[in-house]
């Protein structure tokens, strides 16, 4: 688990407190924190009787694991502060002296995972995500036991993965990767292959039940820790997901260096229409190729997908990226070809997105033309583009803000007044910059307007009040 941060205070700097103060301190507070007491009196424990503590740790886990108690979303985070509470007295006080028996006493506390989700509302993952922690701490323990039996510990490892009916054992094979070391991931592979061929599926209704769906991750889980990108694909063969992986396959493949194969497994994600890249996969797949292609020095093709990318996400990444490979002569070309491309996209928000960022006068023409279909509730593209064209193209910056306002106040939206009412100063600021308005509205017609329609609206300009004030 991470240390959680108490406003930048450093360790170094509540250690000058002085011990006896710092004493102090945390007795007044374990009066009224039963978790601290726990800690306070365990920690004391195991300074003079070490095998004490552990069975007093090991009892405190027992109770939690018979108790029947029905915990609420209310109460779960204080219920899994308990459960860190155990967790990290353990790894305070148990693992410098004997790490096997902290070991044990951790694999008691993940296997709580078995009864504690029958009976608690974790809702939001407080429970799973210290259990999870407790797995990471499980594996660093193993790492520490002198002479360990790493054949014994491949069977641990895949018995607790076989039973991770809750996702909080996910990682366990790459938490006790150090501990297994080659020799014992090499038997957890074996184990796993012995297991895979004498497993029957689950029943299709129930994929996530089927043994060899969860044995066959565990394999690719070893063939991870172990750097085997061979056998990693093999694992996702072996479970007809090869080609909904590919991205996952093909960043092993880079790290390997082997950036040929990864292009070649690239292209296979278009062979399945059931699994053809959708906008959010597609972008990984160019990111994925573009490195593979500059690590095989082809450039040129490198180019021609950054440029396709950019053409259909109107991404400002990819083209300040197209430009940072793109010759002097070729640049000029570019800034020429995407602002042509981005007035012609259909997607008039991405357009203005990447207009604003590298023409401000063709972004000002464009919202002067096209601000009638800017949906003003997209204030994070609206509002840093009026902000940027303020100073140069005020009437810009005016309709972009009075789109923003709009969209607020004809909706009624009252919890964003404060943000249309800033919008709202924030376009008579820029209107009074406007020399032409070309046709569009002035200012005071404008206001004029907005307050005969929503005159009743009194919260709305209760805030346009209160925003001219601080102007």
């Amino acid at each position: 688990m991470a240390e959680r941060d108490i406003s930048g205070i450093t360790v170094d700097e509540v250690a000058s407190l002085g011990a006896d103060r710092l004493a102090r301190m945390v007795l007044d507070h374990a009066w009224r924190d039963a978790a601290l007491a726990r800690q306070v009196e365990l920690a004391l424990a195991a300074q003079t009787a070490p095998d004490a503590a552990v069975e007093r740790l090991r009892l405190a886990i027992t109770d939690l694991r018979r108790d029947r108690e029905f915990i609420d979303y209310r109460e779960s985070r204080s219920f899994a502060d308990g459960i860190d509470s155990l967790r990290a007295t353990i790894m305070d006080t148990v693992v410098r002296d004997s790490p096997a028996a902290a070991a044990s006493l951790l694999e008691d506390l993940i296997r709580l995972d078995e009864v504690v989700f029958e009976r608690c509302d974790d809702s939001d993952g407080s429970v799973a995500t210290v259990l999870a922690g407790a797995v990471e701490d499980w594996g660093r323990a193993w790492a520490l036991v002198p002479e360990r039996d790493v054949a014994a510990l491949a069977q641990k490892v895949l018995a607790l993965h076989l039973g991770n009916q809750y996702g909080v054992r996910d990682d366990m094979i790459a938490a006790a990767k150090d501990a297994l070391g080659e020799g014992g991931l090499t038997a957890l592979d074996l184990d796993l292959r012995q297991h895979l061929s004498a497993a029957a599926p689950g029943e299709a209704n129930e994929p996530a039940l089927d043994p060899k769906r969860t044995l066959l991750r565990a394999l690719r889980d070893v063939a991870d820790a172990r750097g085997d990108v061979d056998a990693f694909i093999e694992g996702h063969v072996l479970a007809g997901t090869d080609r909904r992986f590919v991205e996952e396959i093909a960043e092993r493949l880079i790290s390997a260096g082997r950036p040929q194969e990864a292009i070649s497994w690239l292209d296979k994600a278009w062979l399945d229409k059931a699994s053809a890249p959708h906008a959010g996969r597609q972008d990984k797949i160019d990111t994925l190729r573009i490195d593979a292609l500059m690590r095989l020095d082809r450039v040129a093709d490198a180019q021609e997908v950054r440029w396709s990318a950019f053409t259909r996400t109107l991404s400002h990444d990819r083209f300040e990226s197209y430009l940072a490979h793109a010759t002097a002569e070729a640049r000029d070309a570019a800034h020429a070809k995407a602002i042509s491309v981005a007035r012609a996209h259909r997607d008039v928000l991405s357009a203005l997105g990447v207009l604003h960022r590298i023409d401000k006068a063709e972004a000002a023409a464009f919202v002067e033309a096209r601000h009638a279909d800017l949906s003003g509730g997209v204030y994070f593209v609206l509002r840093p583009a009026a902000e940027v064209l303020a100073s140069d193209f005020p009437l810009a910056a005016v309709l972009l803000y009075r789109r923003m306002v709009d969209a607020v106040v004809e909706s009624g939206q009252s919890k964003y007044y404060s943000y249309a009412a800033g919008d709202f100063v924030a376009s008579d600021r820029a209107a009074a910059q406007v020399t032409d308005w070309r046709g569009h509205q002035d200012q005071a017609t404008y206001r004029a307007e907005l307050k005969s329609r929503h005159s009743r609206k009194r919260a709305f300009w209760s805030r346009v009040t209160e925003a001219e004030k601080r102007r």
